[in-house]
């Protein structure tokens, strides 16, 4: 761990316990953290907690495959994604700690992710888990123990390649987005300030298979009971063979 500009006085004391320090950086390096379902592992090279800015960097976040495709898909049994996914960096802005433990509640200001490239691979030929269910982005959220607040979830410059090896299929299919960029507004789901009105909104602009560009806006009632949400986009003109 490195601590950097320590300092100590009555004022730091008695008003700011936690801005005695310029920054504090833990250093993980290669160190990985492996899946519950040992299928990924995990690791970072360094956070870094800026007090004084409110700020914490996440530097060369990943998440890789343990295993090869044909090793990696009988291990999960069931039908699921094969992913590999990092990023040059992650940026949390305005997080304030008195808030987390003065009022239990989590609030980040902003999160911008630089750098992500996600892979990832569906072999359609395993069966889905019958007794798995999936939540809707709402009733996850909702379903959390830990109160939360993001204002916004930005992604920049970003690549995402998807690829679906389905029953009939001879060769996987393969679509890729590249100057990928999404922004997620309001993830909240604090009951005490949230109304009918409360809505979760996505907003992507991407370059669809390096020929056309794409526009999705996604709005994700919070409270409603059917979990239902809204869609719209177009993309531009782009060959039908591509």
């Amino acid at each position: 761990m490195d601590i950097t500009k320590i300092k100590i006085d009555s004022s730091v004391l008695a008003n700011d316990i936690f801005n005695f320090a310029q920054s504090i950086k833990l250093n993980i390096r290669e160190k990985s953290f492996i899946s519950k379902d040992s299928l990924y592992a995990s690791n970072i090279k360094s956070i870094e907690y800026r007090p004084m800015e409110e700020k914490i960097i996440i530097d060369s976040a990943k998440m890789l495959a343990r295993y090869a495709d044909e090793e990696f898909f009988k291990r999960a049994v069931y039908q699921t994604g094969r992913m590999n996914v990092q990023t040059d960096s992650i940026v949390c802005g305005n997080f304030n700690i008195h808030t987390l433990l003065d009022n239990d509640k989590l609030h980040i200001g902003s999160i911008d992710v630089y750098g992500l490239d996600a892979h990832i691979y569906r072999n359609k030929t395993y069966d889905m888990d019958p007794n798995a269910y999936k939540k809707l982005p709402q009733e996850a959220l909702l379903s959390l123990k830990q109160k939360i607040l993001i204002d916004s979830v930005k992604t920049h410059d970003s690549y995402i390649h998807y690829k679906e090896f389905e029953k009939k299929s001879v060769v996987p299919g393969e679509l890729y987005l590249d100057r990928f960029n999404l922004t997620l507004y309001n993830i909240n789901n604090d009951i005490s300030v949230l109304d009918n009105t409360s809505s979760m909104v996505a907003s992507l602009h991407a370059r669809f298979m390096g020929k056309a560009n794409l526009f999705i806006n996604v709005t994700f009632p919070i409270l409603s009971p059917a979990n239902d949400f809204w869609v719209k986009g177009h993309i531009e003109n782009i060959d039908f063979p591509i």
